[in-house]
Formats: C-alpha cells, sequence, structure tokens
C-alpha cells in the first residue's frame, strides 16, 4: 500500500492551492492530482516542470515532495509510523505558539500559515472530550466576535494559535469519540480566521496558506456551509491582493461547493466588485440587485453565526461592498445611498471606541463619491469624523482606500485647490499612526 505524499500535499496548501485549483493551472482532472498525492502515482515527466512551477518549488526540491517513504512492514508498525510522525509535527509546531521566537506579527503570520498547512496534510479522523469541544466552541466565538468588532491583530492570533494547537493535540491524542465533526469544524473557522488576519496583515499568500487548511477541515467535517464560506475568503483575499479574475474563480468554486443563504450573497458582493473593475458594468449592477433581492428572502439568518461575529455577513457589510461596486463604476449617487447606509447602521463610535473596518472604508468611499460632486469640502466633511477618533491600528485596507482618495486629490481640477491640499496632509497624517490623545 502506497502512503500519502505529505510534503506533496503541505506544498500545494502552502502555495495556496486546492487540488481543483492546481489541477486546472497544470491542465489536468482534479483525480490526477489526487492519485498523485495518495501515492498511486507520479506526475509524467513533461508535467514535472509545469507542476514545480504551480507550487513555486525548484525541479529538485519537487523530487524531494515526491520521494515516496519506506513502507512499512505490519500495519501495526504503521500505526506506530503514524502516531512519531503526529508528535514530530506537534513537536515542530510547539503548542502554545505565543512561546514562538518570531520577530514580529508578520513573521508570526506566515509561520502560521506553513504550520496550518503541515497540520491539514498530516490529519487523522480521530474523536476529542466533549467538555474541550465547548470550551474550544466558547473560546473561538469570543476571539472571532472580539476581532470583528476591534481588528486587534496581534493578540487575537497568537490566541488562535494556542487554540488551534490545542484543537489538532486533542485530535490527535484521543480515540474517535461522537464529535469528532465538530471538532474539525472549530479547526476549520479557526484557520479561516487566521487567514482574513494574515489579510489584514498585507500577508495575501498566508491568508490563501490558512484558507487551504480551513478548506481541509471543512471537508473533513462535511460543513458545506463552511467549505462555501472559506471560498467566499479566498475570494475577498484576491478582490484586495489579487485580480478581478481570480475573485471570480473563487467564486466558481464556492458555488460549486454550494454557496448559499448568506454566504451566496457575500459571494455576490465579491462578483460584483469583479465584474465592475473588468468593466462589466451592466452584469455587476444586475448582481448587485440580486443580491438585494436575496437578502430581503433570506433576512438575517446567517448559517455560521454560532462560530463568531466575523462568520456572518450583515446588513451594514453588504452595503458597503455594494458602495465599493458602485466606486468602480463611477456611480457617485449610489455610492454616497450605500455609504450613508453603513453610516446609519453604524453612527460614529464614541471616543476611545474602534472603528469597524467596513464603517472605516465606507466613510472613505463616501469621501472620495463627494470629492466628485460637492468637492474637496464635502470630501473632507466625510472622513473627518474618521480623523478625530483615530484608531491605534490603521490596517492595510485603509491605507489603501485612502490612497486613492489621495489620488483623486492630485487630479485635475483639485490638485490646485487649497482645501485638496489640507485633506492630503490629513490624510498622510491619519496613516502615519494614531494621534496622542
Amino acid at each position: 500500500m502506497r502512503q500519502k505524499r505529505v510534503r506533496l500535499i503541505a506544498a500545494r496548501r502552502s502555495a495556496g492551492l486546492t487540488q481543483e485549483e492546481l489541477a486546472y493551472r497544470l491542465g489536468v482532472e482534479r483525480s490526477t492530482v489526487g492519485r498523485w498525492e495518495s501515492g498511486q502515482t507520479e506526475p509524467l515527466a513533461w508535467l514535472r516542470r509545469k507542476l514545480a512551477a504551480g507550487l513555486r518549488v525548484s525541479l529538485a526540491t519537487l523530487d524531494e515532495l515526491l520521494a515516496q517513504p519506506e513502507q512499512a512492514a505490519s500495519d501495526d508498525h504503521a500505526g506506530a509510523l503514524d502516531e512519531v510522525k503526529r508528535r514530530t509535527v506537534l513537536k515542530a509546531l510547539g503548542i502554545g505558539a505565543t512561546t514562538l521566537p518570531l520577530a514580529d506579527v508578520h513573521e508570526l503570520a506566515r509561520s502560521a500559515a506553513h504550520s496550518s498547512a503541515l497540520l491539514g496534510a498530516s490529519i487523522e479522523t480521530t474523536g476529542m472530550d466533549s467538555q474541550f469541544v465547548m470550551h474550544a466552541r466558547r473560546e473561538l466565538f469570543q476571539l472571532a466576535t472580539d476581532y470583528a468588532l476591534t481588528s486587534s491583530l496581534e493578540p487575537t492570533m497568537r490566541q488562535l494559535l494556542v487554540l488551534r494547537d490545542e484543537l489538532y493535540a486533542t485530535v490527535t491524542t484521543q480515540h474517535r469519540p461522537s464529535e469528532t465533526r465538530d471538532m474539525y469544524v472549530l479547526l476549520g473557522a479557526a484557520c479561516a480566521l487566521l487567514a482574513s488576519i494574515s489579510h489584514d496583515l498585507s500577508e495575501p499568500q498566508a491568508g490563501l496558506t490558512q484558507a487551504g487548511a480551513a478548506a481541509t477541515f471543512a471537508t473533513l467535517s462535511g460543513d458545506r456551509a463552511l467549505l462555501a464560506w472559506v471560498s467566499c475568503t479566498k475570494a475577498m483575499i484576491a478582490s484586495w491582493w489579487g485580480t478581478p479574475r481570480e475573485v471570480l474563480r473563487h467564486a466558481e468554486v464556492a458555488r460549486a461547493e454550494g454557496a448559499v443563504g448568506i454566504a451566496a450573497i457575500r459571494l455576490a458582493g465579491l462578483e460584483s466588485r469583479a465584474l465592475a473593475e473588468l468593466g462589466h458594468k451592466r452584469e455587476a449592477i444586475t448582481v448587485v440587485q440580486q443580491a438585494q433581492d436575496r437578502r430581503e428572502a433570506v433576512g438575517e439568518h446567517d448559517q455560521l453565526r454560532e462560530l463568531g461575529e466575523v462568520f456572518t455577513f450583515p446588513l451594514a457589510r453588504q452595503h458597503y461592498y455594494s458602495a465599493a461596486t458602485y466606486l468602480r463604476l463611477g456611480l457617485w449617487q449610489e455610492v454616497e445611498q450605500e455609504a450613508s447606509r453603513v453610516i446609519d447602521i453604524y453612527g460614529t463610535p464614541t471616543l476611545g471606541k474602534s472603528w469597524p473596518v467596513t464603517l472605516t472604508l465606507s466613510r472613505i468611499y463616501q469621501a472620495q463619491a463627494r470629492l466628485k460632486v460637492d468637492g474637496p469640502e464635502g470630501a473632507a466633511d466625510a472622513v473627518q469624523p474618521l480623523f478625530a477618533h483615530p484608531t491605534t491600528q490603521v490596517l492595510p485596507q485603509t491605507t489603501q482606500a485612502l490612497e486613492g482618495l489621495r489620488t483623486q486629490l492630485g487630479t485635475a481640477p483639485f490638485a490646485s485647490v487649497v482645501q485638496a491640499r489640507d485633506l492630503n496632509d490629513a490624510v498622510i497624517a491619519y496613516t502615519a499612526g494614531p494621534v496622542a490623545q
């Protein structure tokens, strides 16, 4: 019996690819990639160079990834080797990831992505203690909710890594009780949340790798809603760091995985933005309107709400997605309407309270729309509440959106206007860091 090529699987996930995505790039069937990874076959000689390029490794490294481990002499010996493998992975990861001697949170994001890929590649179907499941579910819910409300990246990531490693350790040391599915759901959700945090840290490749591990656990759990949500997360990362066509490709995968309900509405928001960037105006508007119609039918029922706030798609976020689409289409009145709806839902946070990133970006989009309609003074009115209560951390998405505003301020007819230069200076000051209170 051949053994699974765990290192080959980990390399694919480190590249942020599913079996389907790698197969598409190579022009082969998904089952072909599956047979390579299960050790049943090897890629033909003419495919190896393409495979190495797809995995972003050298041909020499690919040969090492394809090398078969020695076959165990007996089933008992194979079981012992599996146990050694699990212990080796855990030892390499280090339970309690807060102790990792890493230079900064960005290095932590990249290391976390690699270790999650290893976890997904070496997972075995075992079980866990029911009391621990309840504890882990509560902790994950709290972390996901706190992150959604505060965007506190580093402490959330470190606590998540500890929880993820505890979950994995429990999976690999118990003996198949009935809660196995719940454990895989929690592992998948933890990696999905780590994917979002990596995205916020400007580490898109780490985010895609985490999403790949999340997809592995979601598949093992049989939770199609979580699996579709993970594909939505890949599309979200691609919408900021990739290309519109990548967004549409991830959206197609999500639909194939059964994205329905709230996940389908989130997906529509990402698709419409990508279509707008590709210049497909009529199609983009149609998708936005269809999403609004679906929302009225579905309401606020989020299938993954029990996992925490970050796994929901609230109405304010949908309006923000619509504003982003209209912004790319240059429909300023529609941008104003959608951004105003977000602001009406949130209000203005009191001094000392965090600004949800959805509200922050909506304010910036509203400023860009008002700049076109009312000039620099109108744009300043839109973002002044944000600047008056600076956050302790400016996310990359915020900086990227503000760069879009600055670009517009530097073009005719605004470049020579005093108010435009003042607003440009305010943007620079805000993105430079928090102002001492």
